[in-house]
């Protein structure tokens, strides 16, 4: 049996903002295994019912008694009790306070190797016994940013280099690390989480995730740094996939992947920049003599470093540097300017004793 400590933990996670959470899935992704593991998590008492077994079904026909504090609904899509019309509504007359977790895959979902989660919320004394989906877009999925620290600090490094930039030339565009996008409204389970995002025309500001049909403008330029632990590979079928993602569904421009050799920091890489041609595909940038590539989304140079991905100005030769970069730099200066102030306060000591009477 595969553990899916994750799924049980943001399912636990929606069940605090929402009474109603449908596990969505093809068979067999492990649907009911991840519903089995979330009951035996929980405390509180729970029930079980399989819409396929006539004697749950019949039991269920006075849903206000058989329901308890936790149900867990088994092939709720083959039932008149199910999400019929995703996402029309889920009817029943139960009019309870408890949780309700439906697990089934006759409703619409995507096609995956894992059981996708839908949040509903509902009153069932407004709508007359209907619970009423209103689709809730998570903004984690309870993994970390990155599984190693070299990773994350290229990350932090590659976003932070491009909000400065943005910012020296006055240009309005938002950049950011390991946030969820979710291009199309409706589908919380059509998402990706770029390790860096350039969405142009829209503000720098906080977000707990990126919708489209919520933004002046969409993910543009954006770019994976892959996992040693996992070994991933640009030329693995999931990062194809992935790839074809950005490609198909978030319609990114622009797109480097980032595959270090090893999990510390100047273990080495490789590095591939893909712009969308003419065909609507993906065709690998070549660099320029210098080893910069022209971005043409950004209009900015980049270059792939052992701490992230630089930034250059064409024009003036400027690299836009991190926060954390620019700290040290500042550390640097003060550094050599205490070092300067000493050698010339030694000198002016030395010129002293020298012109002093003895």
């Amino acid at each position: 049996m595969i553990r899916r400590a994750r799924h049980v933990r943001l399912v636990q996670e929606l069940l605090r903002h929402s009474p109603v959470v449908a596990i969505l899935g093809a068979r067999p992704v492990g649907k009911t295994t991840l519903a089995r593991q979330l009951v035996a998590a929980r405390r509180s008492a729970s029930a079980w019912f399989d819409l396929e077994d006539p004697a749950d079904v019949a039991r269920l026909a006075e849903p206000g008694l058989a329901l308890g504090p936790l149900t867990t609904r088994k092939n709720c899509g083959r039932s008149p009790l199910s999400i019929a019309d995703h996402p029309g509504g889920f009817r029943s007359g139960w009019r309870g306070e408890g949780d309700l977790l439906p697990a089934g895959a006759a409703s619409p979902c995507p096609r995956s190797s894992h059981p996708s989660i839908l949040l509903s919320h509902m009153n069932p004394n407004q709508t007359g016994g209907a619970i009423v989906p209103k689709l809730v877009y998570p903004s984690s999925d309870g993994e970390p940013m990155a599984d190693n620290d070299s990773n994350r600090e290229r990350m932090v490094n590659s976003a932070s280099a491009l909000r400065e930039a943005f910012r020296r030339r006055g240009e309005m565009a938002y950049a950011s690390t390991d946030l969820f996008v979710y291009p199309i409204e409706g589908e919380p389970w059509t998402r990706n989480a770029p390790d860096v995002l350039v969405a142009p025309g829209c503000e720098q500001k906080l977000r707990e995730s990126f919708k489209y049909w919520e933004e002046p403008g969409t993910v543009q330029f954006a770019g994976e740094f892959l996992s040693v632990r996992k070994r991933e590979t640009f030329e693995s079928d999931e990062i194809q996939e992935r790839i074809e993602f950005y490609r198909t569904k978030l319609a990114t421009r622009e797109l480097f992947i980032y595959q270090p050799l090893d999990i510390a920091i100047d273990s080495g890489f490789h590095f591939h920049f893909l712009r969308i041609g003419g065909d609507g595909r993906y065709h690998e940038v070549r660099p320029n003599s210098d080893g910069w590539f022209a971005s043409e989304v950004l209009a900015l140079e980049i270059r792939p470093a052992d701490g992230g991905i630089e930034f250059r100005d064409p024009a003036s030769g400027e690299v836009y540097l991190s926060a954390e970069s620019r700290a040290e730099r500042e550390v640097e200066r003060a550094e050599r300017a205490e070092q300067r102030v000493a050698e010339l306060e030694r000198e002016l000591e030395r010129l002293r004793k020298r012109e002093s009477p003895e």
